[in-house]
C-alpha cells in the first residue's frame, strides 16, 4: 500500500524510529493539550505512542503489520490492534484525539488516501492530527535504492544502514533486506496535496509543526469553519424569522378591503417567509455536510 515491507522491517525498525520525528511530534501534541483517550494510527514499534501515553493518558496503538504490533506491544506495553487505516475497527467518535503517524499516507493513491482521511475523521470527536513526510512542489524525489547501492559500495555513510548490517552480520544481507523492504523512491507528499485532500472532505487544515531538517510536518484537520456565505445565510434566517413572527399579529389587517400599503406589506412578509424556508433548507444541507452553521 505504501511501498514498505513493514513485517520485514519490524526487527530493525527501532534503528529508524528512534532517529525520527517522535520527540517533536509528542511535544507538539502536548502543547496542543490533546485529551485522552488517544488513537495512534501507524504506531510502528510504539515509540511515539508510548511517549504520548506518558504525557496525556491512555493510548490505543494501531498498525497493519502483525510483527510490528507484536514487538511494539511487548517492548512498549501498549495495547496494539492490527488493522488497516482504511477500515478502522472502531465506532464513530470513539476517541477524543486521533493521530496518524508519518509513513501512512505518503505512498498511497488518491482513493486510499481519501479512505484513510474519511476513517480518521469518522472515529475522531473533533478532528485529527496527521503527520507526513513532505516535499516541496517540483523538488526531486530521493532514489532510496540508489542510496542503498551507494552505501553498499562504500560511497556514502548511513548510520541506520550500518546498524542493520551489524545486526545481520553482513553488509550484503543488509542491502538485500533494505532493497526489498524499502520503497524505490522515498514516499512524500506536498502540503498542497494534503490541503486538496482535506478540501475534498470539507475539512480545514492547520499546520501544527514542521521540521525542515527531517522533512516532516504535522497538521490538524478539523471541521471547516463557517464562511462568509454561511454567516449571510444565518443573518438572513434571523431577519426572515423575525419578520415571519410578526405576520400572525398583523394577519387580521389583510382582509379584502386592505389598502395598497397593506398589500405591499403582505407581499414583503410572503417574500420573507419564502427566504426563511429557502435559507433553512440551505442551512440543513450545510449542516449535513459538517459545517457548524448552528453555532453562531
Amino acid at each position: 500500500m505504501t511501498g514498505y515491507d513493514w513485517d520485514a522491517l519490524a526487527p530493525h525498525w527501532h534503528l529508524f524510529e528512534d532517529r525520527g520525528f517522535a520527540d517533536t511530534l509528542v511535544r507538539s501534541l502536548v502543547r496542543e493539550r490533546v485529551p485522552a483517550p488517544v488513537l495512534f494510527v501507524g504506531a510502528g514499534l510504539g515509540r511515539y505512542a508510548a511517549a504520548l501515553r506518558d504525557q496525556v493518558g491512555p493510548v490505543i496503538a494501531v498498525d497493519r503489520s502483525p510483527r510490528m504490533a507484536a514487538r511494539g506491544s511487548a517492548t512498549r506495553r501498549l495495547p496494539f490492534i492490527v488493522a488497516d487505516a482504511r477500515a478502522l475497527p472502531f465506532v464513530e467518535r470513539a476517541f477524543a484525539t486521533v493521530v496518524c503517524a508519518s509513513g501512512v499516507i505518503e505512498g498511497m493513491c488518491g482513493a486510499d488516501r481519501a479512505a484513510v482521511l474519511r476513517e480518521l475523521g469518522r472515529v475522531s470527536q473533533a478532528g485529527f492530527y496527521l503527520a507526513a513526510f513532505v516535499i516541496r512542489d517540483g523538488a526531486p524525489t530521493v532514489d532510496v535504492h540508489a542510496a542503498i547501492r551507494a552505501w553498499e559500495a562504500g560511497a556514502i555513510a548511513n548510520h541506520a544502514f550500518d546498524e542493520v548490517a551489524r545486526e545481520l552480520g553482513s553488509v550484503r544481507q543488509a542491502a538485500a533486506l533494505l532493497s526489498r523492504a524499502l520503497p524505490a523512491c522515498e514516499p512524500a507528499v506536498t502540503e498542497r496535496a494534503v490541503i486538496d485532500s482535506a478540501a475534498e472532505h470539507e475539512l480545514s487544515v492547520r499546520r501544527v509543526e514542521q521540521d525542515d531538517r527531517r522533512g516532516v510536518a504535522l497538521w490538524f484537520l478539523g471541521a471547516k469553519p463557517l464562511d462568509d456565505e454561511g454567516r449571510r445565510y444565518c443573518s438572513t434566517l434571523r431577519m426572515a424569522s423575525a419578520t415571519s413572527a410578526k405576520r400572525l399579529s398583523r394577519k387580521a389587517r389583510t382582509g379584502p378591503a386592505m389598502c395598497s400599503a397593506s398589500r405591499a406589506a403582505v407581499m414583503q412578509r410572503s417574500q420573507a417567509s419564502r427566504i426563511a424556508r429557502s435559507t433553512m433548507t440551505r442551512l440543513w444541507r450545510m449542516r449535513r455536510r459538517g459545517w457548524p452553521c448552528w453555532a453562531m
